[in-house]
């Protein structure tokens, strides 16, 4: 008798462990690491969700919001079409130059400027800066560039 019940937990824990194989081959179940690095990839992807959020969603981003702003502290149509043609000259075929990108946005005094250059680059190209700017640059590009922004 105390024979059969030893095989049958011998039997129950054999069984246990060949489920525990099972399951974490299939993925059901997943090691320290996996968790880990699933966590590290929810992290990025939501960061950049965020950070492409608030780019989008920036109103100075938007081409008409210089409009309601006085015409003194708007920069000539001339000067914004420049400065729209500098950010599309950075894009390449294989590698584009960021730091040209960022040079133009440093090269502005005020968020109305943005808008302006966001006018003009829809103006000039057939699209929308932000939404350029989200597709080309990667996250922390794309970080830089809203920090260069925010702050002016």
């Amino acid at each position: 008798m105390k024979n059969m019940i030893f095989v049958w937990i011998i039997v129950a824990i054999l069984a246990i462990i060949f489920l525990f194989v099972v399951l974490r081959r299939v993925g059901l179940i997943k090691s320290a690491t996996q968790r880990q690095t699933a966590k590290k990839v929810d992290q990025e992807k939501g960061a950049t969700k965020i950070i492409q959020t608030t780019v989008n969603d920036t109103n100075y981003f938007k081409p008409t919001f210089y409009k309601s702003f006085p015409v003194s502290r708007q920069m000539s149509p001339a000067e914004a079409d420049k400065v729209a043609k500098k950010i599309e000259d950075a894009w390449g075929l294989i590698n584009d130059d960021e730091e040209q990108v960022y040079a133009a946005f440093r090269g502005l005094t005020d968020q109305v400027q943005v808008s302006q250059v966001a006018e003009s680059y829809q103006k000039l190209f057939g699209d929308d800066l932000a939404g350029t700017l989200i597709d080309r640059l990667s996250k922390s590009e794309l970080k830089m560039v809203y920090d260069i922004t925010d702050t002016l």
